[in-house]
């Protein structure tokens, strides 16, 4: 929900994990590479990412893993992945297997539309004459006809005996690339460092809870989770990378996000953007603020797939309804401050504020500029909610 801001973090202490001599992750990393390739049982698509990755010259190149596990393009590493593993399959049956996987998408779109046009539109793009063999319930009159609202084509059994057929493989690949990059035999040696060094005060998936740091006998410990954004079984190779680390609450880690696919689903990755103006908490009625029940939700206002699968995988317009008289007491608040007497304040106490956002923020009880929403819960529903009702935020 909220951007993560990688200008407040302390860069110094993270390139100090992750720099070229570094005897906690790097020089045991380049070991289990070495391990892993040299090893005669290794895969071979595996030895051709970790070459792809990090030889040069026929020898592993430190400063090329130090620079992997930094570098912000995790897509292209995900992409080179999918292209070495789909190598495993011979042509005929990976294009079957792309058609195929693309089918259960283009059903979902067609039986939501109500015109048989266009749902003869969605089907025919995927399922044609050419291809028509691979699916059963289906003739080549349902590509020229009006296919009915309640037609659910499926793929014959072959996929499944395709899977079946690379599946030990496939697994044997993801199994040998864990190895290389087990997150969990590293992590307790950066994983406090690294957070601190981050400077996050709240989780950006949710802004509703403190993730801070804190001190234990002068080490430095936090109170985050640390969650891979790409999920780190089913992208071993991302495993620690510094991009693919999101800090957040244990609610948002563990009991809603747990292995949700983020790789084949869209959804807001923080580093790149949060919901920003395009994803708004808003009242859903006039009568919320007559006395009535508060009703409010955050709006997807162009029906964003990235922020209507991040609402629902994190559950925040339930889990924001907890929220009720936070939200109450800002509605009252709206209706005792005015412009005017912001101004009177101004001129009264000038000498106590910086300016006229820090004073809204003693005022509402909460940070209200956008490039601020990430230093305290709840500050996006109070910046967005205060819009609502015509508070002018100072920017």
């Amino acid at each position: 929900m909220i951007k993560i801001d990688t200008k407040g973090f302390n860069w110094l202490d993270i390139y100090d994990i992750y720099r070229d001599d570094d005897k906690v992750l790097i020089n045991p990393l380049v070991n289990k590479i070495k391990s892993q390739y040299e090893d005669d049982g290794t895969h071979q698509i595996v030895k051709n990412l970790l070459t792809w990755w990090f030889f040069e010259d026929g020898n592993i190149s430190v400063s090329k893993v130090s620079g992997y596990l930094i570098d912000e393009n995790l897509v292209e590493k995900i992409m080179q992945y999918d292209e070495a593993i789909s190598s495993v399959m011979p042509q005929a049956d990976r294009c079957f297997s792309a058609i195929i996987s693309s089918w259960p998408v283009a059903k979902r779109e067609a039986l939501m539309r109500t015109s048989p046009s266009e749902r003869k539109e969605i089907i025919a793009a995927v399922i044609k004459p050419q291809n028509i063999h691979m699916f059963d319930g289906i003739s080549e009159n349902d590509l020229i006809i009006k296919p009915k609202y309640g037609t659910v084509y499926s793929s014959k059994d072959k996929m499944k005996q395709i899977k079946l057929l690379y599946e030990d493989e496939i697994s044997t690949i993801i199994s040998q690339l864990s190895e290389v990059f087990n997150y969990n035999t590293y992590s307790h040696k950066f994983r406090d460092k690294l957070l601190t060094a981050m400077h996050i005060e709240v989780c950006p998936y949710c802004n509703r809870q403190y993730i801070t740091g804190f001190s234990t006998n002068g080490i430095s410990r936090s109170t985050a989770d640390i969650d891979h954004f790409y999920s780190k079984t089913q992208y071993p190779f991302l495993a620690l990378f510094l991009y693919n680390f999101i800090p957040s609450c244990q609610i948002c880690n563990s009991r809603f996000k747990l292995t949700a696919d983020f790789g084949h689903s869209k959804h807001i990755n923080p580093y790149k953007c949060g919901f920003d103006k395009d994803g708004v908490f808003k009242f859903k009625s006039i009568e919320s603020l007559l006395g009535g029940p508060l009703e409010y939700e955050i709006e997807n206002l162009h029906n964003r797939e990235d922020i209507s699968n991040s609402i629902n995988t994190f559950h925040l317009n339930e889990v924001y309804q907890t929220h009720q008289d936070y939200v109450e007491e800002l509605v009252k608040k709206a209706q005792i401050y005015n412009e005017s007497q912001f101004a009177e304040y101004l001129e009264n106490f000038g000498e106590l504020f910086k300016n006229k956002g820090e004073m809204q923020r003693i005022i509402f009880g909460n940070y209200v500029q956008e490039n601020e929403l990430g230093k305290r819960p709840l500050a996006k529903l109070t910046k967005d909610l205060l819009n609502d009702l015509g508070v002018k935020i100072e920017d």
